[in-house]
């Protein structure tokens, strides 16, 4: 835990550490108490005592929404990395064969892109001194996986404090622990040790993705899975990402337009919509146009 701060004498602002996560964000007023309920969600209490809580908030609430997300992204992220004594009896109740081929798929999407990216430039990767940026990096695997295959300092920044909590501890500890759901508030724990190499090259913070807090031209590569989506101003994350990368360097974006009313606006998603346009209300040529600067 601790504190930064400002050193022009026109800001002087205090940005908070916690958990060893740097928060800096443009309004800490507003950004705290929405993540009320990450700062003070438990993941050190014994199963039992969760489970327990989980009966008495019962199905619907804040308790079991984050208990609910924090199970899907943390085992579509380490899933496939369980332990083999995880998937025997009696844990195999909550790990069943199609679980465990169903798991890992972020990972599959990550690598697979890297890949195609590396058959389509001279270079082999198109990356320039500096850092990696993993934008909307959830509970951390995909920074991880890029700084092992890189070899070079990777920043992964999510806005939800609870995720990044996870990401934090596998970082700091080696040791990922988030409850699975099996059904209803029926939820199992899960608990093993990580071994990702390059470790030493990576880092978590609590950014928006919107207002990035890096100088022009600073950033080496950027990859953001599946948050296009998932944020208010997709067209806002597109600028923000041009202004941060180096010219010539490459963006892997990821995107199901899975739009969410409560996250991002109809008048803000990127296709979606409007059936009678020129696209037909399809995403992918917008996208494009909006990257190529045609529109």
């Amino acid at each position: 835990h601790g504190m930064l701060h400002c050193s022009e004498a026109s800001c002087q602002h205090e940005y908070p550490i916690i958990d060893g996560i740097p928060i800096i964000v443009e309004s800490l007023r507003t950004y705290l108490p929405q993540q009320l309920a990450d700062l003070l969600y438990r993941t050190d209490l014994p199963a039992d005592t969760l489970s327990l809580i989980g009966d008495c908030c019962g199905p619907g609430s804040e308790f079991d929404a984050k208990r609910q997300q924090l199970s899907t992204y943390c085992w579509d992220h380490y899933g496939d990395l369980l332990p083999v004594d995880l998937r025997e009896p009696p844990h195999s109740a909550f790990v069943s064969q199609t679980d465990q081929e169903c798991s890992g798929r972020m990972t599959r999407v990550l690598h697979a892109a890297l890949d195609r990216c590396s058959e389509t430039t001279a270079s082999g990767a198109d990356l320039g001194p500096g850092p990696l940026l993993d934008v909307g990096c959830a509970v951390g695997r995909a920074a991880f996986e890029l700084a092992a295959r890189y070899q070079q300092p990777v920043l992964g920044i999510d806005i939800n404090l609870g995720m990044l909590r996870i990401a934090a501890k596998i970082l700091r500890d080696g040791l990922v622990r988030y409850d699975r759901r099996r059904v209803g508030v029926v939820y199992d724990r899960i608990e093993h040790e990580l071994n990702f190499s390059a470790t030493e090259f990576v880092d978590f913070w609590a950014c928006d993705a919107q207002a990035l807090p890096f100088a022009e031209n600073s950033v080496a590569g950027i990859c953001g899975m599946n948050i296009l989506d998932s944020i208010h101003s997709p067209t806002q994350l597109l600028g923000e990402i041009s202004r941060v990368l180096q010219p010539n360097s490459s963006v892997l974006l990821s995107c199901p337009y899975d739009w969410t009313p409560s996250a991002t606006t109809v008048e803000q998603w990127i296709g979606g919509h409007s059936q009678r346009s020129v696209d037909g209300g399809a995403a992918e040529p917008m996208l494009r146009r909006l990257l190529s600067g045609t529109e």
